[in-house]
């Protein structure tokens, strides 16, 4: 496990920003660290009701703090984050919970320019927005990596869980994704990124329903993206209305392939969209999310795999 600022930026050392009990507001560039904090009950007057910064050359390792109850009044629930020009965001071992604003982005907003990491680790968010609000969590531009993250149990109008935008690439692998709710536009949304591959994990018991026309896909693959789905479950989504489970719009690439996919309702068939591909699905396997950094996949071809999704992984980085 990484505990060195310099793990994540070879050959710097951060400043350590201290906690007074209200929002910490970068203002200067530079190497910053914030860890074992605790943000419960933050009311922002700006963007970010717990952590913000909008400026050049910051490099920002935000690392075993928890985020509960963080509400704004505006957008950007508890972390907003612009950054540019050799910059770069690191979550590692990060909790949020209730979180929400009054409209966009109810725990974070995060961007970081050209080539730079906008990486999470461990990152959980539960319970936040609610479904006449907009898109739980963003990650914009960059080089994206997210490891054994997870989103439970959110409500949003669009895009109730992960949102990953523009990235020069962008990995996620051993995600948990599990009993969000988005009246529409998907609960996961793969946008204008050239390489995004999302593998190895549980995608279970997700919900998209609007009774309008402009309703999408569990999956929304929007603005020309390059998306790989693969060596995933997908059970149990999309039950309500008359939605599909995949969703192509402008453009780009969605494909699917070794997947396993049960139980998913879908009332106007798989997809919608002419940029979609379906390879070796129904591939059984086992995913066990209490061992997302180790060997967690295991092909089983003799019998119905089994599978273990734990609800209360959404409260384990709360209580550290």
């Amino acid at each position: 496990m990484r505990s060195a600022f310099s793990d994540y930026f070879p050959g710097s050392s951060p400043t350590l920003i201290g906690y007074t009990g209200s929002q910490i507001t970068i203002s200067n560039s530079g190497n910053y660290l914030t860890h074992f904090v605790l943000f419960i009950g933050l009311m922002g007057q700006s963007r970010g009701s717990a952590i913000y910064a909008s400026l050049s050359n910051v490099k920002l390792v935000i690392e075993d703090c928890s985020f509960i109850r963080c509400v704004n009044p505006s957008n950007y629930g508890a972390i907003y984050l612009e950054l540019s020009s050799n910059s770069g965001s690191i979550l590692n071992r990060v909790c949020g919970f209730k979180c929400q604003s009054s409209s966009h982005y109810q725990f974070g907003f995060i961007q970081v320019d050209g080539m730079s990491p906008n990486c999470a680790n461990l990152l959980t968010i539960a319970h936040c927005g609610t479904p006449d609000l907009q898109h739980s969590s963003d990650f914009w531009n960059g080089n994206q990596s997210h490891t054994s993250c997870n989103s439970s149990f959110n409500q949003d109008y669009r895009v109730a869980s992960f949102a990953f935008g523009g990235a020069s690439m962008m990995r996620s692998t051993h995600m948990n994704i599990f009993g969000n709710y988005a009246s529409e536009h998907g609960v996961i949304l793969f946008q204008g990124a050239s390489n995004n591959f999302f593998q190895f994990s549980n995608i279970v018991n997700n919900s998209q329903y609007n009774i309008n026309s402009e309703g999408r896909g569990v999956i929304y693959n929007w603005m020309n993206p390059t998306t790989s789905i693969d060596h995933c479950i997908i059970k149990e989504c999309a039950k309500y209305g008359n939605r599909y489970l995949f969703y192509c719009e402008s453009g780009g690439s969605l494909s699917i392939s070794e997947c396993w996919l049960q139980d998913n309702i879908l009332n106007n068939g798989i997809s919608q969209g002419n940029c979609f591909s379906v390879t070796e699905t129904f591939s059984y396997m086992y995913i066990n999310t209490r061992e997302c950094q180790g060997n967690s996949i295991q092909m089983n071809t003799a019998s119905k795999p089994e599978i273990r999704i734990i609800k209360e992984l959404v409260f384990v980085l709360c209580l550290y």
